[in-house]
C-alpha cells in the first residue's frame, strides 16, 4: 500500500523518567486535535507539534551525553571483528540470538523522552533490513523452543499504544512487510485519555482509537496486552487485581479488537517491574510469552516464555551495537529466575484461543 507522503541491569535516562512517571496519579481530559484520513481510513489521528509542553525535558532520555555519542561509533567498529567472530560461531551452532526491540513513540515532535524520530526509525529499518532478518514474535518463539536458529534475527515491537504511531510508523513497517507486535495498555484506549506517565510531565498524547487497532488487528498486525493501566506489576501484592491486569485486560482487549491477543509485555520492564506470579497467570491464561524491558539477547534452546527486549534509542549507532549483536551484553544480562510450572503442570489448552482453534 502507498505510504503517506510525509517523510538486574541500570535503568538508562529513559527508562529512569518511565519510572518517575509512573507515579502519577493526575486526570485530565485530552484536548480536541485536528484530525485528518490516512492510512487505512484511521481516524482520530494527531498531527502538528504537541503544545501542552514547556519544552523542559523534551530529549530527557534521547540522547546520551557527547562524549559516549562521540566514542560509540568507533568502539562498535573496533569491537566488530570479535563480536562478527561470535555471531558466526553461534550460527554455526544454529544458536544465532534473537533480538527483541522495543518502541514507544515515533514522531518528530519529541515531548516525551521515549519518542524515536521518524528520520532515526527509517534509518533503523533500513539497517535492520540490510543486516538481520525481522521476523514476528510468533516466529522467534517458535525457533527458541525449537532450539534451533541459524541466522541473526530481530523482532520489533511497540508499547503503550500512542495514536501517533499510526501517522508514519505503522504505515511504513506494513508498506515494507515487516511484522511487528503492538502492545497497547487497554485502559486509554477505552477512556481515550493520555497516559499518566506523559501526564506527569506535563504532556498529554492521544492513545490509539480501538477502531485504529481493529483496522491494525484486520491488517495482520499481532496485538499483544500491556496490561489495564499501565500498572508496575512488581508493586502489586493483590492477587485479584494482579489478575485483573495481567489476564483480565488481556480477555476484553481480545474482545475489543475481535482478535486473538497472544503475547504479554510488562510495562517498564525492569527487574524491579516484574513479578513471579503475573509470569505463572499469563502461562495459565494460555498466554504464549511474557516480554521484560531490561535488555539481552534470545538465545534458541533457553527460556522461550520469558523474551527480553532491548530499548530502541535514537542512535543508529546504539542499534547496530545492539541488534549487531555484542557477546558482553548477553553476560549482562542475567534472566530473571520466575518458578516454572512441571512438565505435567504446562498448560496443554489455550483459554484464550477462540473455539475451533
Amino acid at each position: 500500500m502507498a505510504l503517506p507522503d510525509r517523510a538486574g541491569a541500570a535503568c538508562s535516562p529513559r527508562e529512569a523518567a518511565l519510572h518517575r512517571a509512573s507515579g502519577a496519579n493526575s486526570r485530565s481530559g485530552l484536548s480536541q486535535m485536528p484530525t485528518r484520513k490516512l492510512w487505512l481510513n484511521m481516524t482520530e489521528q494527531t498531527r502538528g507539534r504537541n503544545r501542552h509542553s514547556d519544552g523542559k525535558g523534551a530529549n530527557l532520555g534521547r540522547r546520551s551525553p557527547w562524549w559516549r555519542r562521540l566514542a560509540r561509533t568507533p568502539w562498535y567498529w573496533l569491537s566488530r571483528p570479535y563480536c562478527q567472530w561470535q555471531l558466526r560461531r553461534l550460527e554455526r551452532q544454529g544458536r544465532a540470538p534473537i533480538t527483541v526491540l522495543f518502541y514507544h513513540r515515533v514522531a518528530d515532535s519529541p515531548v516525551v523522552p521515549w519518542t524515536v524520530s521518524t528520520r532515526a526509525f527509517r534509518r533503523h529499518l533500513d539497517w535492520l533490513q540490510r543486516h538481520a532478518e525481522l521476523i514476528s514474535l510468533a516466529e522467534a518463539l517458535r525457533r527458541l523452543a525449537a532450539g534451533e536458529n541459524r541466522r541473526r534475527a530481530v523482532v520489533i515491537t511497540f508499547d503503550d499504544g500512542y495514536a501517533e504511531n499510526c501517522d508514519f510508523a505503522l504505515p511504513l513497517l506494513l508498506d515494507r512487510g515487516v511484522p511487528f507486535t503492538y502492545f497497547v495498555t487497554l485502559e486509554p484506549v477505552v477512556r481515550q485519555k493520555p497516559f499518566a506517565h506523559d501526564l506527569a510531565l506535563g504532556v498529554a498524547l492521544p492513545p490509539n482509537s480501538v477502531q485504529q487497532l481493529r483496522q491494525l488487528a484486520a491488517a495482520g498486525v499481532d496485538i499483544g496486552s500491556h496490561t489495564r493501566t499501565h500498572a508496575d506489576l512488581g508493586r502489586i501484592e493483590d492477587p485479584d487485581r494482579l489478575h485483573d491486569e495481567v489476564v483480565q485486560a488481556t480477555r476484553e482487549l481480545e474482545d475489543l479488537i475481535g482478535s486473538p491477543v497472544r503475547h504479554f509485555a510488562f510495562p517498564f520492564g525492569q527487574w524491579s517491574n516484574l513479578n513471579p506470579q503475573a509470569f505463572l497467570l499469563a502461562r495459565q491464561a494460555g498466554l504464549r510469552c511474557v516480554c521484560s524491558a531490561y535488555g539481552g539477547y534470545n538465545l534458541p534452546g533457553e527460556d522461550a516464555f520469558h523474551v527480553q527486549r532491548f530499548a530502541a534509542d535514537e542512535p543508529l549507532s546504539r542499534l547496530r551495537l545492539v541488534a549487531g549483536y555484542d557477546p558482553r551484553l548477553q553476560r549482562r544480562f542475567a534472566r530473571y529466575p520466575y518458578p516454572k510450572p512441571l512438565p505435567q503442570e504446562e498448560q496443554t489448552s489455550d483459554p484464550l484461543a477462540p473455539a475451533g482453534t
